[in-house]
């Protein structure tokens, strides 16, 4: 084979071959210009006569994709009748070389891997395009350990390279091929049941399918797959089956769509393993409510029906002898069933699991908690006897009505976008006027056209798959997976967002830290750090520990259930704070909560064409604060901009984080590489 290292193709010369394939040559190239790295794909393949323009066009639908778990094509050319792709480079290998052939890997990694591939597969099949090479060797482990999809390239020359009437070749790694891709029929599910394929490699450490390459072949069109639980009997059945379902030799009886095998295969991970696998929601626990104790140094204290109050005054229930510790410093408070602690202090701060406890904002506590107030430590446990359940979800905090008119003004009523969610409709230009002096709120200025267009996310329904799979999978249901471990492709460290230059915050949101609420509706995975509500029209806030002031903050958004994210900002307490609403639908909003009272920038939700719609679609969403302007970016673009004369006075700083906002449907909202930035 020759080696091109030395060439120059384009603006890129090739200094060293990474890899050879059956179907290309992989090269590191340094931009001759730029002194930048790309990796060069060199296909064996020859255009055919005549092509040379359809190779073009489908090059530059490729160079098009962008989703942060594929590859970005950089540029494209040909050389003589041999095209070339310039694609980014991924620094540290390929899953093949993370988890080499014969060694399985863990059902929660290899769920993980599967979201993201799914999520990159799903993408490029709502662009008409198919992989059609879908393997370990093919997915790269990026920068920040992202997982990327590579190889696009083969889908789009196999389209460029053959005449009608060719002999039959057909295009893939025949060990992970499906029986009508090997017939020359591929179709987006052939790209389901290579991901199949590759998921009974990692699970049981060996291919379905061995032999030589027309054995292969033959086994892939006729032979049934050999049973994965005989291989590795810990696997779940129900895991097993969802495999074999998207193993289907008709690709008309697999899951829908590729986002449906990969919701399918959580499901069933987490009916095998117990919750193992992160799921939408955190399983609740057992306490009982008239056994809960708290044990410390002070004995031993049962907790009943009646809240107790902790701090240094004589008049609480636990009195602590700490000058750290505020006369009244916390309270833990019964909640119907469970049991919540409030942080009260003026500044000492109260602690669970040593991860400070947002102030005033109720946070439930969980068997095994580990509570410090000063120096003091508590342990809440339960003692045996009949238990009730914890709900899994915190009453959302803070409690603000979404329909309060602004300043006791009760609005005329007009058509609203989204029924289910009441919004307050602006006001005159003099009543606005009147705003201002009264409690300096928003002045904006719409900066950026607006899309008033509107597009409903669907995904078909698992329910035909019931009569085969046991898995639980939800009727009409968004299937479609979470963003992989450690979505931050988008994400760089250095800000886009002058002049706030320096980085005050960086955390990738994926290991556990000290900064951010955990608890059952702010949970820290390796898939992100996942907000949920389930009760309509409120909002769960989770919190950073951190206060700023000026700064630009940013953070990837991913709505997997439900309606809106975004960000809240110059938190005080619970009942004053900022907050930047981004919605599925492809909408936006600003608004306040000062004393207890909501204010909202617009009298509906916003629309705005950058804004990627749907489900399990990511979203860079950023703001910046600088004096008494407000502005909102949505993947680097702002789209609009607001004053409001409190920031520099009541609200000159305060804590960052992040929220879920149930419009009408329970809601689950994923967050990776959180950035705040200050000058």
């Amino acid at each position: 084979m020759l080696d091109r290292a030395g060439q120059v193709l384009g603006n890129y010369k090739l200094l060293r071959l990474l890899g050879r394939g059956g179907f290309s040559d992989v090269y590191l190239a340094e931009h001759i210009h730029l002194n930048t790295y790309a990796a060069i794909k060199i296909l064996h393949a020859q255009l055919a006569e005549g092509n040379l323009e359809n190779f073009r066009t489908e090059a530059r639908t490729l160079a098009r994709l962008k989703h942060p778990n594929i590859v970005q094509v950089l540029d494209f050319g040909v050389v003589g009748m041999t095209p070339y792709l310039v694609m980014q480079h991924a620094l540290n290998g390929t899953l093949r070389q993370r988890h080499p052939c014969g060694v399985p890997v863990a059902l929660n990694v290899v769920v993980s891997y599967v979201r993201s591939m799914a999520a990159a597969l799903q993408y490029a099949h709502n662009q008409k395009l198919i992989h059609r090479d879908v393997k370990p060797e093919n997915m790269l482990i990026g920068e920040q350990n992202q997982i990327l999809l590579s190889d696009f390239g083969i889908a789009v020359v196999d389209a460029s390279s053959h005449q009608a009437g060719t002999s039959f070749d057909p295009v893939g790694t025949v060990a992970y091929m499906a029986p009508e891709q090997i017939q020359g029929k591929a179709v987006p599910a052939s790209d389901q049941y290579e991901l199949a394929i590759v998921v009974y490699e990692w699970l049981a450490g060996v291919l379905p399918f061995n032999g030589s390459y027309m054995a292969i072949m033959s086994q892939q069109v006729c032979a049934p797959p050999p049973s994965l639980r005989e291989k590795m009997p810990s696997i779940p059945a129900d895991v097993e089956q969802v495999v074999l379902i998207a193993l289907s030799k008709d690709p008309q009886k697999r899951f829908g769509h590729i986002e449906a095998f990969a919701q399918a295969l959580e499901q069933a991970a987490q009916i095998g393993q117990g919750g193992v696998v992160a799921s939408h929601q955190k399983k609740s626990s057992e306490v009982s409510t008239m056994e809960a104790v708290l044990m410390s140094p002070l004995g031993r204290t049962i907790l009943g029906a009646t809240k107790v109050t902790i701090g240094r005054a004589p008049d609480n229930t636990l009195v602590l002898a700490d000058a750290k510790v505020s006369p009244y410093h916390a309270e833990v408070r019964p909640e119907g069933p469970y049991y919540t602690l409030v942080d009260l202090s003026n500044g000492g701060g109260t602690f669970v699991n040593e991860q400070l406890v947002s102030s005033r904002a109720p946070r439930l506590l969980q068997p095994g908690d580990m509570i410090r107030i000063g120096d003091t430590k508590f342990r809440f446990m339960m003692d045996s006897g009949t238990s009730t359940t914890i709900p899994a979800r915190l009453p959302r905090v803070p409690n603000y009505p979404r329909t309060t008119p602004k300043f006791g003004i009760q609005p005329p009523v007009e058509p609203q976008p989204r029924p289910p969610m009441v919004r307050i409709v602006s006001v005159v230009i003099a009543v606005i006027i009147i705003v201002a002096g009264v409690s300096g709120f928003f002045v904006y200025n719409n900066q950026v056209t607006q899309d008033h267009i509107y597009a409903t996310a669907t995904a078909q329904t698992l329910a035909h798959h019931r009569a085969t799979a046991t898995v639980v999978a939800q009727q009409n249901a968004a299937a479609t997976a979470v963003a992989s471990t450690n979505l931050t492709a988008t994400t760089v460290a250095t800000s886009p967002y002058m002049p706030f230059a320096k980085v005050a915050l960086d955390n990738s949101l994926t290991t556990a830290s000290a900064g951010w609420d955990a608890n059952s509706t702010c949970q820290i995975s390796a898939a992100g750090y996942r907000v949920s509500i389930a009760q309509n029209s409120e909002v769960q806030f989770c919190l950073n520990s951190g206060q700023y002031g000026e700064m630009a903050y940013q953070v990837t958004m991913t709505v997997h259930q439900g309606d809106c994210g975004g960000l809240t900002f110059r938190y005080v307490d619970a009942n004053n704070l900022y907050f930047f609403e981004v919605c599925q639908d492809g909408t936006y909003d600003l608004g306040d909560y000062v004393n207890g009272k909501v204010t909202l920038i617009y009298s509906s939700f916003q629309a705005s064409s950058v804004i990627q719609r749907g489900l399990d679609v990511h979203n860079l969403i950023a703001i910046t604060v600088q004096g008494d302007t407000i502005n909102m970016y949505v993947n680097k673009s702002r789209i609009d901009s607001a004053t409001s004369a409190s920031l520099a006075t009541t609200f000159s700083q305060g804590h960052v984080g992040l929220l879920a906002y149930d419009v009408s449907d329970p809601t689950s909202v994923i967050y990776t590489n959180a950035l705040v930035w200050t000058t």
